[in-house]
């Protein structure tokens, strides 16, 4: 159920950053590939294990990176919210932090979660560090504008 939710939150998610009339198309082509993902998933667990656990790292990478696709966007505008919120953007990046160090050589050995989940914290920990530069330009450009105010009368 997690997985089916975290898909179709990622497959929604680009209607928050862009108006939806641009993004019909686009939404409607990746719900159908995801679910047609998670058909061939389903179809050969039993016979192709590695299969469905490379389409189901594959669906983790894309759930994981969310932000990706938005980071840019964020930086022109100024506007960290773009990336989903600060705490949703922690709890993801803490979360794939734990399955990473499950998934490596340390506890169980397992590529395809390393994979998907070493993907998010990169991404999720690149949206934090964003988020912060963010602000605080913003900040500093508000204490110079304040500042400059605060002189005016004095010229």
């Amino acid at each position: 159920v997690g997985f089916v939710l975290g898909f179709v939150w990622s497959t929604i998610y680009p209607f928050k950053v862009a108006p939806v009339n641009g993004l019909r198309l686009q939404w409607q082509i990746q719900y159908s590939i995801s679910l047609l993902l998670m058909l061939l998933g389903s179809l050969t667990i039993q016979r192709t294990p590695y299969l469905s656990s490379t389409i189901a790292a594959a669906v983790g990478v894309l759930m994981c990176t969310y932000p990706l696709p938005s980071m840019h966007q964020a930086y022109k505008e100024k506007n960290p919210n773009l990336m989903g919120s600060a705490v949703m953007n922690f709890a993801m990046f803490a979360t794939c932090f734990a399955w990473v160090i499950h998934s490596s050589w340390l506890v169980e050995y397992d590529i395809f979660v390393l994979v998907a989940n070493g993907s998010g914290v990169l991404v999720q920990g690149g949206a934090l560090v964003l988020r912060f530069i963010i602000v605080r330009r913003k900040r500093l450009a508000q204490g110079e504008n304040s500042e400059l105010s605060a002189l005016t009368p004095l010229l």
